[in-house]
């Protein structure tokens, strides 16, 4: 009957013990904490005080999660986990020079690389967030680069196309696909201020040329401005912005937009971090194109998980998103609704080394027949994505990529083929 008793005392601790580590891996942290709140007898358990620690400082009890970690970190100082959420606890308290020192530990010993940037993010977030010393900070970077592209001009590959008053064939060359190199030069800069320990506002501007070699007419240029602020509240990271852009194409101008997003990041646990984002914008055309004038709206979400432990780091991501346009000139169709699904992938084969690959889905379903095909268009576009990024030093990248586009349509004037590649280097200071 002694032996019997003991096995059920053992089981009595194993299931409430599995059941909190199962809410606080999948995020439940506030369900987690109240389930500790029965088992007060646990505390000084290292197993109990690791998802004591993690499930108050999710669930917003961050003084009594330090503490819980603090006692665990005393029995196992090998969990490295444990002392992230440490620091990060001592970040959501303000106390910084704590913070930093455990972030600079488990810095030390090399983690996953998704993790390492995580931490980094947590070190420029302090540096000015400190309450003793909230200067502002800047940075900036420049970008050369020069590659080639199948498709300069956005033209079809068809060489005749069906309209309502019969087929007919495509004299213009301006309307079939045209192949060239190209030089491209981008530089901006941003500035932040923090204003509390949690928000932070920041401005910044940026810029974009790329040159043909001898389609000059398609050359482009962008730039513009930003300004926005970022709150961080428990494992929330809260950004909205305000821009506006100018697009020249061949030295006139293309259009100006109008546009602000907002995105909400959260860290649901080592390695998960989930973000939901909203975009209003309002581009307005010159010229010829004035009749494109419109108001597009965007919503979406996007995961990534990194493979915690495994070799070369990998990570996965999925984005899937639904942008809407509807046209202010009464040209219902030029208006249309554009859902978009991604996934893409990640890793790091060595501390200098990165690779980058993804695969796009995208539909285009506009509103209304074009008068002059007498159809409603439908786009049906596919894309694969790769890159090759190698760290010269900290401030130095370069960077190499790739893109094959391939868009079909029920109007052959927008069907076309794209293949592209350039060779970037980055600076950053």
């Amino acid at each position: 009957m002694a032996v019997l008793a003991m096995f059920v005392a053992v089981d009595a601790h194993a299931d409430p013990l599995d059941e909190l580590r199962g809410q606080v891996e999948n995020g439940q942290f506030e369900a987690a904490y109240q389930s500790v709140q029965q088992h007060p007898e646990w505390i000084g358990n290292p197993h109990f005080d690791f998802l004591l620690g993690i499930a108050a400082i999710g669930a917003g009890h961050v003084p009594e999660g330090v503490l819980a970690l603090e006692r665990h970190l005393a029995t196992v100082p090998a969990n490295d986990r444990a002392r992230l959420e440490m620091a990060r606890g001592y970040y959501l308290l303000g106390e910084y020079s704590r913070a930093r020192q455990e972030f600079e530990f488990v810095l030390r010993h090399k983690p996953p690389q998704e993790v390492q940037d995580n931490i980094r993010r947590y070190l420029n977030w302090m540096q000015t967030r400190d309450d003793s010393n909230l200067r502002s900070t800047s940075k900036f970077y420049m970008e050369l680069g020069a590659g080639h592209d199948s498709d300069i001009n956005g033209g079809t590959y068809n060489t005749a196309i069906q309209l309502i008053t019969g087929t007919i064939q495509l004299n213009n060359p301006a309307s079939e696909a045209m192949a060239d190199y190209y030089r491209e030069m981008a530089a901006g800069g941003q500035w932040t201020k923090g204003v509390t320990t949690e928000l932070s506002v920041f401005a910044g501007a940026d810029a974009d040329v790329r040159l043909d070699n001898s389609l000059s007419a398609y050359d482009q240029t962008s730039f513009g401005g930003y300004v926005g602020f970022s709150y961080l509240k428990g494992i929330g990271l809260y950004r909205v912005s305000v821009a506006t852009t100018r697009l020249v194409v061949g030295g006139a101008i293309y259009d100006d937009q109008f546009s602000i997003t907002g995105e909400a990041q959260y860290t649901m646990r080592p390695g998960l971090s989930v973000t939901g984002f909203a975009q209003y914008a309002e581009p307005t055309y010159a010229g010829d194109n004035v009749s494109r004038d419109s108001r597009i709206i965007t919503l979406g979400a996007s995961a990534v998980q990194a493979v915690q432990g495994a070799a070369w780091n990998p990570y996965l991501g999925v984005r899937l998103s639904e942008t809407v346009e509807d046209n202010l000139r009464l040209r219902n169709d030029l208006s249309r609704r554009v859902p978009t699904l991604r996934v893409f992938a990640g890793a790091n084969p060595s501390d200098r080394l990165g690779v980058t690959a993804g695969l796009t889905y995208q539909l285009q379903r506009y509103e209304q027949a074009d008068l002059g095909f007498g159809t409603i268009r439908k786009d049906d576009l596919w894309g694969l994505d790769a890159g090759l990024k190698y760290a010269i030093d900290r401030r130095w990248t370069l960077r190499l990529e790739w893109l094959y586009t391939n868009n079909n349509s029920n109007q052959l004037l927008y069907a076309f083929h794209r293949r592209a590649w350039g060779l970037k280097v980055h600076y950053e200071y």
